[in-house]
């Protein structure tokens, strides 16, 4: 197609990205749209005739498997050990879950001006994760796994937030705002103490009610001696210092998930190993 003539320059770089744009489209939709006009996506997860070929399967013999774009296609396709993670990105089932979240969410800015708890709320709100999660992998929350798992996420929040806070306590106590860290004062390791205590036995009680294995415990201890190393070694009145050990506890979420997800890939190693014995032990009673 030629543009007319005498059109000017950028005319003519408009009249040529409109006959691009429609060239993309025609190419897009030759490439989207099956045998029958349908979306390609469609056509496949509905196994309509010819999205794959056009020939009827001869009778007795069974069609390869079609191709599927879902999630849970791709979900169901991984190694098993993987599967649960990969759900995570699944949002269809835990919406209910999420919502509620929504209240912790919208409250939070407000409470550093009513209560010295602002950091429970924080935690409350930054670990619905744990909750949303199990949902989401398991299609409802276990209460003896999620509740201590949650538990534990809100006292490390406890934990590393009030550190931060006192990088600020000069500055909110000056505006009238309110924290843990002006609460607790010189008092702070001792309750940051209790705080680190009780998260690492949530995490025991959530891993001892899920069947854990060995990396997920050492794990859980190798944890629990970062955070005796955190709060026995920082300096409240320092904010550098603050900042340090706030920081440092990525190196906790670290160790956390590493010994999660090799906590899974052993406790399957393990089972699958059971399900052999059981059934080479069932095969010889047989014969």
């Amino acid at each position: 197609m030629t543009p007319p003539t005498g059109v000017q320059p950028g005319a003519m770089l408009r009249w040529g990205g409109a006959g691009l744009a429609r060239g993309l489209r025609a190419v897009r939709s030759a490439w989207l749209r099956g045998p029958r006009g349908l979306p390609l996506a469609l056509v496949r997860s509905a196994g309509v005739p010819g999205a794959r070929d056009r020939r009827a399967p001869a009778p007795g013999t069974q069609r390869g498997r079609a191709l599927s774009l879902s999630a849970a296609a791709v979900v169901n396709s991984a190694p098993r050990p993987l599967q649960p993670y990969l759900r995570l990105m699944r949002l269809d089932k835990p919406i209910a879950m999420g919502a509620a979240s929504l209240l912790l969410v919208v409250t939070y800015p407000l409470v550093k001006r009513i209560t010295f708890w602002p950091q429970l709320a924080l935690g409350l709100t930054f670990n619905w994760g744990a909750l949303l999660g199990w949902s989401a992998v398991k299609g409802s929350c276990d209460p003896a796994v999620c509740l201590p798992l949650y538990f534990s996420g809100v006292m490390w929040t406890l934990i590393y937030d009030t550190i931060y806070a006192h990088q600020d306590k000069k500055d909110d106590a000056l505006i009238g705002l309110k924290s843990t860290a002006l609460l607790f004062q010189e008092n702070t390791r001792q309750w940051l103490s209790g705080f680190g205590v009780a998260m690492v036995a949530a995490l025991s009680l959530a891993g001892a009610n899920n069947g854990q294995t060995v990396p997920y415990y050492a794990a859980v201890a190798a944890v629990g001696a970062h955070l005796a190393h955190q709060i026995y070694t920082v300096d409240i009145h320092r904010a550098e210092d603050c900042w340090d050990k706030f920081t440092s506890n990525r190196t906790v979420g670290m160790l956390l998930f590493l010994g999660i997800v090799l906590g899974n890939l052993c406790k399957e190693k393990t089972e699958e190993a059971k399900d052999a014995e059981a059934v080479r032990v069932g095969s010889e009673q047989t014969s």
